[in-house]
């Protein structure tokens, strides 16, 4: 298995891909812990993994507070002793309207969590990656952290902070034992070259690979996973 043995954070929010990414890892033989705001939108996904025999810890956060991303992380560090890889599904959108219509109580709202709530989560993760052997991370970005998209100015200028932001602490950790990447999914809508929407398994299964010692070389990429779309 990928990540037998390793222990696994998923924080931030519970969408579809942040619950497939939860029981991927730990279908891939990882313990993992839940980092989220409230425990409802998990309960299934927590159901599913225990009814499988493999350890899920839930820990109530919010990934844009400092001390509650410090308190996750030390939790993890108390409870197992060591962290070894993380995906980040830091991600949220205003109401898609073009920019000069976009309300700043949203924007502000877009910003503390896709950028400030990445930087927090990167921050404790790989201080306690550090005090161990290393580590692997990876972000959600989008294929509009790549390319550009109508009426999402802010979504998509968040999405690119993801990828600079993701090579910058690559390369700040490259000889330390930390690898950084992210994955861009596309959205989910049925004019991908292959013909179809991307999958939260589709996607959950990138971030495995990427966790894993078979993607030990590679680090400060943004992964898309988009059916062929920012090939054209």
């Amino acid at each position: 298995m990928l990540l037998e043995g390793k222990v696994a954070l998923i924080a931030g929010n519970a969408t579809e891909i942040g619950q497939a990414t939860a029981i991927a890892m730990s279908v891939a033989g990882a313990s993992v812990v839940i980092g989220d705001y409230e425990i409802d939108p998990w309960l299934c996904t927590i159901a599913t993994i225990r009814s499988r025999g493999a350890e899920v810890l839930f820990h109530p956060t919010d990934v844009t507070v400092a001390r509650a991303v410090k308190a996750l992380v030390a939790k993890i560090a108390t409870v197992f002793g060591r962290l070894d890889v993380a995906f980040n599904n830091t991600c949220t959108n205003a109401s898609r309207v073009p920019l000069a219509e976009q309300e700043e109580f949203e924007v502000v709202g877009v910003i503390d969590h896709n950028l400030n709530g990445l930087w927090l989560c990167l921050k404790y993760e790989i201080e306690q990656m550090l005090k161990g052997e290393g580590g692997a991370i990876v972000n959600h970005s989008s294929i509009f952290g790549l390319t550009g998209s109508v009426n999402d100015a802010i979504y998509v200028s968040t999405k690119h902070a993801v990828t600079g932001m993701t090579k910058a602490a690559a390369l700040d950790y490259a000889q330390q034992g930390i690898r950084v990447n992210a994955v861009a999914p596309s959205p989910n809508f049925d004019l991908m070259p292959m013909g179809r929407s991307v999958k939260p398994q589709d996607v959950a299964n990138a971030i495995v690979w990427l966790c894993s010692d078979q993607a030990s070389f590679i680090t400060g990429h943004t992964l898309p996973i988009d059916g062929g779309f920012t090939a054209q």
